[in-house]
């Protein structure tokens, strides 16, 4: 699936409201910015898969500088089959008296190990592109292995996240840094024509509310390279049972998180509003609610933010 967009094709996203919101993901910078452990990396996770393998002819080079590659790669396998996290973790402990899990994790990682031998997909950590500088260099690289495979294959980049990037040239300042790199991936962006989706890190905010573009850290020049910005928010990691937004899994009494994703900024589409996905974070999965859900947790949130 693709969408046609002012001219251009996008990529689908493989979430339908966020298609339509950015149409289809062009290339430029796009940073998705919300506080620690709200779930901004297991959306980057999901997306960068979704991206790989719902589009045809697209490789998706998937770096990794937040956690270690086996902290994600468990994350995937734990999306993949249904599994919680910490059961992809414990699976080959208990094999031979719970195969099951065992066989489903097995499975998953057949799944990811042929979308790398297609060419979909590829998991890079700090070790393998050091400096923002060679990171660049690790895509004009793998831009050249992929037009290999046909002139209409094209590379997409994810990053987590855009602070733990680190410059090759000295800076005098976090502000001087932060600004060299978000120049640097903009002009990696346009001059290769891919889309750059990198998460990032927001300042310390005082209460729990949802944050605004310049809640992101050093953010003025992030603000003005980005093409678009997707500012994430999660009630119950913020205020726990005392989140006003939130859903019930079947057959069970928590409250589940509804990760919300406002477009902040948009250079794509006139949509500048929020798109909610019930989370499931011990499978590090979200889901596109129905049309009514949607409604209704947009509704709360409205009426929350009015208090």
């Amino acid at each position: 699936m693709e969408i046609l967009a002012r001219g251009r094709v996008g990529l689908t996203t493989g979430w339908r409201r966020l298609d339509q919101a950015l149409n289809g993901l062009q290339p430029g910078l796009h940073i998705v910015a919300g506080e620690a452990n709200f779930g901004k990396s297991l959306f980057l996770n999901q997306l960068a898969w979704q991206v790989a393998t719902k589009n045809e002819h697209v490789h998706v080079l998937d770096v990794t500088l937040d956690d270690t590659k086996l902290e994600k790669l468990c994350r995937l396998l734990a999306l993949l089959s249904g599994l919680t996290i910490n059961a992809v973790k414990r699976a080959g402990l208990t094999k031979d008296v719970n195969p099951a899990p065992y066989a489903s994790v097995v499975n998953a990682a057949a799944k990811v190990k042929k979308a790398m031998e297609e060419g979909r997909y590829q998991l890079v950590d700090a070790a393998e592109v050091g400096t923002v500088e060679g990171l660049a260099e690790y895509v004009r690289q793998r831009l050249i292995d992929v037009k290999v495979m046909g002139d209409d294959w094209k590379l997409v980049l994810f990053i987590d996240s855009f602070h733990d990037l680190v410059p090759g040239v000295r800076t005098t300042s976090d502000t001087g840094k932060y600004d060299y790199i978000a120049q640097s991936l903009s002009d990696l962006a346009n001059e290769q024509d891919i889309p750059i989706v990198c998460t990032a890190e927001l300042r310390k905010l005082n209460g729990q509310r949802r944050p605004v573009p310049d809640d992101i850290r050093e953010s003025v020049k992030i603000r003005y390279e980005a093409k678009s910005i997707l500012l994430c928010y999660n009630d119950v990691g913020a205020r726990g049972e005392q989140a006003d937004v939130y859903w019930y899994a079947p057959d069970d009494v928590a409250k589940y998180p509804v990760f919300e994703v406002h477009v902040a900024k948009n250079k794509f589409h006139s949509f500048k509003g929020r798109i909610c996905f019930e989370f499931m974070p011990e499978r590090a999965l979200m889901r596109e609610p129905d049309d009514a859900a949607h409604r209704k947790y947009l509704d709360i949130i409205s009426n929350a933010r009015n208090k």
